[in-house]
């Protein structure tokens, strides 16, 4: 690699001081970059090395303490405290300081920084290389298990053998709406007739006038028996219900024409404060056109009241209107003819009240 050096002498007696900054292609060790010498008497004050240095009998360390010379401090820091003259790498371009600074971002700071060299614009996409030569063929893998080789009715075999630990599991995927079904049975047009719900709904979709969801025991002592559980907290941590928490419901509801309408329900509530082994619960009848219009038509309490147009009765029926009707008349034979205390009948002419076992008294009706 040729040196290379460059002298600069002053033609008015005074030093002439000027930076070059020449950057070798290659820089095996430092080397004299800038001399630096009286024109008058042919002494060299100083000299500039490849790393920045500057030596010479009347100067010598790094050039820091030079004036109006530029001084490379490599890449910006925001952390760096700059002295007038540095000179940084900052966005692809380089920036000399105006005057001493710290954290004054050199692209945006114009009272502190100013461009030496700004970054060009991008150059075009070169052409594309030649395509490299083929890789070599990689091991051959294992052999991966064999596929079952059963048809469908030998895999539901399978999965009605019983088998201790066994669980039979579909789960909802990351995306997939809650409402989708997860396990169904389909008629031979394809049709969903029983079907789970990603979020726990049980569906039954019948096509026949018949009743077709049946429970059949043939065990003399043994019922069909339908659970509706209900807690607050969490299913995993469960916790006390309270006064007026639905237990459960049954729906029924009617097609409009553009939706299902529920018109009627049967429900079970919260009938009382709760205690260890003890849920007071109530049994509501509501009817009505549809959800915006439906009424609680008939109570009965865990006390065992009966209230018609009342949810609160105080007897054991409780009628919440002005009048009570028995279509059917009836005539006692005689005042011992057989009955149970409160009976009560009327005809044309009396009305009959069985005051104790086998003995009515009646009341005379009169017009007015």
């Amino acid at each position: 690699m040729k040196k290379q050096t460059e002298v600069i002498r002053g033609f008015t007696g005074a030093a002439l001081l000027f930076v070059l900054l020449l950057v070798p292609l290659l820089a095996l060790a430092e080397t004299d970059r800038i001399t630096v010498e009286d024109p008058s008497t042919g002494v060299i004050k100083y000299k500039v090395t490849s790393d920045g240095n500057v030596t010479a009998t009347s100067y010598t360390g790094d050039g820091a303490a030079l004036t109006n010379v530029a001084h490379w401090k490599g890449s910006w820091s925001n952390v760096t405290a700059y002295a007038k003259d540095d000179c940084v790498y900052y966005g692809g371009g380089s920036y000399i300081a105006l005057a001493a600074s710290t954290n004054a971002v050199p692209s945006s700071t114009p009272a502190s920084w100013a461009v030496m060299a700004a970054q060009g614009p991008v150059g075009a996409a070169g052409a594309a290389g030649s395509t490299g030569p083929q890789g070599l063929t990689g091991a051959t893998g294992a052999q991966g298990p064999a596929g079952s080789p059963d048809t469908q009715a030998q895999i539901l075999t399978k999965l009605a053998t019983r088998t201790d630990g066994a669980i039979f599991a579909l789960q909802q995927g990351l995306t997939e709406p809650s409402t989708v079904n997860k396990l169904s049975i389909r008629d031979y047009l394809g049709n969903d007739r029983f079907f789970i719900t990603a979020n726990g709904f049980l569906n039954l979709n019948g096509t026949t006038a018949e009743i077709h969801n049946r429970v059949n025991y043939d065990t003399p002592a043994v019922r069909p028996v339908f659970v509706a559980e209900r807690s607050r907290g969490t299913q995993s941590v469960p916790t006390v219900v309270q006064l007026n928490d639905k237990l459960g419901s049954f729906a029924f509801s009617g097609y409009d024409g553009s939706g299902y309408q529920t018109g009627g329900l049967f429900e079970a509530f919260v009938d009382g404060t709760v205690t260890s082994g003890s849920v007071p619960t109530r049994f509501s009848i509501v009817t009505g056109t549809g959800s915006s219009n439906r009424f609680e038509r008939l109570v009965v309490k865990n006390t065992g009241e009966i209230g018609i147009g009342t949810n609160a009765p105080t007897q054991l029926l409780d009628v919440n209107s002005n009048g009570i009707r028995i279509r059917t008349s009836m005539t006692p034979a005689s005042s011992t003819a057989a009955c149970n205390q409160g009976d009560m009948a009327w005809d044309a002419s009396y009305v009959y009240v069985c005051v104790a076992t086998n003995s009515w008294k009646r009341s005379g009706l009169a017009a007015w």
